[in-house]
Formats: structure tokens, C-alpha cells, sequence
């Protein structure tokens, strides 16, 4: 039986595509990680911006008790108000870390959480 004290990894992953805000991540109801977002756009890529959007990296490596998990991701905008939320169920498993890909849809800027082993 693993002690106790033995720790799973959570993995963030996230294609940033917001150019302001903040994403949150909580693990059952208790925010363990926070991101101010920007993705710079110089002027002359505004056109091509339709085509293809501008992202970054953001990510995380949380330590957390094994077992499942409710994990909850909220897109802030740049004034504090809930842009978008997203909760899944994450099983923590000491031995294996576990990535969470955190993806903003392309048409509807909705949020998509793909828990990945």
C-alpha cells in the first residue's frame, strides 16, 4: 500500500490563445494554480489572425493525493468576470503523472479539458 505521503503530478498543459485574463485551476474547490494570460499581436498579423491564431504555452506541474479528482478550469477576463469554465474528473495515480490539455475551440471559444495519461 503507497504511504501517505506519496504524491501524484497533475500536469497543465494549455494553448494560451486569449490575449488578456487569467486561467484558474482548481482541485476540489481549492484554486492550486493561476496564470495571467497575454499573447502579444503586432499590428500587421490581424489580418492573418483569421487564418490562424496566435497561441503560447502556459502550464503547471501540481503535486496532489492519489486518487480521483474534480478538477475545475476558469477563464477570467482581464476585469475578474468568469470568461468560460470547464470541470472534469482526473484520476491521480502516484506512479504515472498525468497531463491535463486545456484547449479553447477555434469557433465558439468554448472551453475543452482532455485528460491525458
Amino acid at each position: 500500500k503507497a504511504s501517505p505521503d506519496v504524491l501524484g503530478t497533475l500536469v497543465i498543459d494549455f494553448a494560451n490563445t486569449y490575449t488578456d485574463g487569467t486561467v484558474e485551476v482548481a482541485i476540489d474547490g481549492h484554486t492550486e494554480w493561476s496564470e495571467k494570460l497575454r499573447v502579444g499581436q503586432p499590428a500587421s498579423v490581424f489580418s492573418k489572425m483569421l487564418l490562424q491564431r496566435a497561441s503560447s504555452q502556459v502550464g503547471s506541474s501540481l503535486k496532489t493525493s492519489p486518487g480521483d479528482h474534480e478538477v475545475t478550469v476558469t477563464m477570467l477576463t482581464a476585469e475578474g468576470e468568469v470568461r468560460d469554465t470547464g470541470t472534469t474528473v482526473i484520476h491521480i495515480d502516484p506512479a504515472h503523472p498525468v497531463t491535463l490539455r486545456i484547449r479553447v475551440t477555434r469557433f465558439r471559444n468554448r472551453l475543452v479539458l482532455e485528460p491525458a495519461n
